[in-house]
Order: C-alpha cells, then structure tokens, then sequence
C-alpha cells in the first residue's frame, strides 16, 4: 500500500520524536527538517528524509524558496511544525504555502494565544480566572506594581519568540523583591512586550486537547509531579482525572478562539481548595506530548485523521496515574 509524505519540523527528543514515531506508527512516511542536525532525535528508524533549510534568521526570503521548492517537490500530505521557531515564520508567510496542508493554529487561536496579552483579555471575556495582573506600559514603575499585586511577581515576555530573533527564546522571570523588580524593568527596550502578573500558589497542571473549530474532541490532563523552581519547568508529570472546571474553562477558551487542531493549557492549581488561574497556552504540539501518547491518547495520528481525512475519532478513556 503507498503511503502518504508528511513533513515534520523539529528536532527535540520530546514533542518532535513523538510525532515522529506517531505518524511513522500510523503507516505514514516521515521527513523531517531539524534545526540542529545533530540531534539525537534524528537517528529514529520513523525518519525515512532528512530535508536542509537555510536559516530563517539571515534571509527570510530565501527560507520562503527553500520551503516552496521542498512542499512543490514532495506534495506532503500534511506538515507538522512542532515549535514556534517553525510555526512563527511558516505563520508570517502562510499565503506563500498554496495548497500545502500544514498543522498551523487558526488565524483566531493564533491572535490569541501567541501573545500572552491576549490570552489574559480572552480568558476575562470567557470568564476564566487569571492571575491579576497588567501589560506593561512605558514608565511602570517597580513600588506601584509591588503595591499593586504584591511579591513575588513574574515578568513575564508577552512572546516567548520574536520573528526577528527566531533563534533566541525569551523566558519568565519570578522577581521577589522590589529592587530586583527595578532592575528588570530598567532593562527593557520596550516594557509594551512584556506583562506583569501577581503570583499564584500552587501545582503545575496541563490540560491537553484536539479540538474542531472550537469543539473539543480529546482531553488530557496532566499534573506535575516536581518543578524546577516557580517558573514551572518540569519533566516529572503524571496523567490525571480531567478536572471538570479545568475542562470547562479550557471549552470556554477553545470555543472563543475556534481552535481547530492541538493545544495545550497550562493552569496552576491550589489543590485544597480547587482554585485555578490561567498560566499560558500553547497552539502547537507540547513537552508532555510523549505522556498523554503512553496513556492512550496519539495525538499526532488523531491530528493527522481530523486534517487530512476529516475523521473525529470518540473521545479517548486514557489510563490515569
């Protein structure tokens, strides 16, 4: 039987392999364009072409006649770009792509989801709880925001990727005391990029989805077990019970932004009292991805069937724990 071509971006050991194995499992035939093509993720069996772009970075336009000859050459019956230094520029020049399939955000999810500023003015419209807190303006001043929302606080860049610096990621930072709050503040080009928001207590919980236009077909949850600090990153994580109000914010949310493909939402969790806030949320394949795979649910295969095939597969009973 012939199979279909589809193209994956990446090269991490986490989301990338395991849409890789995914797809290479769904009897698919896999080429991969990596950014480091050394990575040890490259080596998987699932990986029949290993395709060569030119930095985005250096000349935009030549990235734009690379893709266009490799999508014109090939015929991919879907491309999976599984992080946002793919997603940003095939995004920017998506009218560039004709008739190629690719798995990016809806141009709805996309505004509200890649700007971290949005995503809080969606989540007060749809009614989800967030943390308190305000972008940035020029001339904010450190003593008004401690009095405001008190310590520690987290700045936090509005975009964790900017298209001109597609290299380099820009990371939250936990600030607990004022002077280092003044600190910071003094060193931004433009405090307009970046939000501040009131820390909230509690545990790191995901809430994963394959979502219609809106309508949620699968839904996994995952709590992390140890965090590396407040700013949440982990690599320890267990599946869950979907929380119902989790679930139902995350509806809210998906709806609002008629998101049509994957996401996943990350909330931070008091578990005594069963109060959540909004954390972020990220319109593409995530670091946990491998989790909610081993516990029942393929991602990958099911995004695969809902856009090419146009096939909802029910709602999968994943193993919990």
């Amino acid at each position: 039987m012939d199979r279909d071509d589809v193209l994956v971006l990446g090269d991490d050991s986490r989301a990338f392999l395991a849409v890789v194995r995914s797809l290479g499992r769904h009897g698919l035939r896999v080429h991969v364009c990596p950014f480091d093509h050394a990575a040890p993720a490259l080596r998987s069996r699932h990986i029949a072409a290993i395709h060569r772009l030119p930095p985005y970075n250096l000349d935009p336009e030549e990235w734009v006649r690379a893709v266009r000859a490799l999508f014109d050459r090939h015929r991919f019956a879907l491309v999976v770009p599984c992080d946002d230094r793919s997603i940003l520029p095939l995004h920017r020049h998506r009218d560039s792509w004709g008739d190629t399939r690719i798995a990016l955000p809806n141009e709805e999810a996309f505004a509200a989801f890649y700007d971290k500023g949005a995503t809080r003015d969606l989540a007060a419209r749809a009614g989800v709880a967030i943390a308190p807190g305000e972008v940035l303006a020029p001339g904010a001043e450190a003593g008004a925001l401690v009095r405001r929302y008190g310590l520690p606080l987290a700045l936090k860049p509005r975009r964790s990727f900017l298209l001109d610096r597609i290299g380099a990621r820009r990371s939250v930072a936990i600030l607990r005391a004022e002077p280092d709050l003044r600190e910071a503040l003094a060193g931004l080009d433009r405090p307009e990029d970046y939000l501040i928001e009131g820390f909230f207590a509690g545990d790191g919980v995901g809430v994963s989805v394959l979502a219609d236009r809106g309508e949620l077909l699968q839904v996994f949850q995952h709590h992390r077990v140890a965090e590396a600090g407040q700013t949440g990153g982990s690599t320890y994580r267990v599946s869950a019970t979907p929380d119902a109000k989790l679930v139902e914010a995350t509806r809210a949310l998906a709806a609002a932004a008629a998101l049509h493909g994957v996401a996943m939402f990350e909330y931070r969790q008091d578990h005594a009292t069963g109060d959540a806030v909004l954390l972020e949320v990220n319109a593409r394949f995530w670091g946990s991805l491998p989790l909610a795979i081993a516990a029942g649910i393929d991602f990958p295969a099911q995004l695969y069937d809902l856009l090419v095939q146009g096939k909802r597969h029910p709602p999968v009973q994943y193993r919990v724990g």
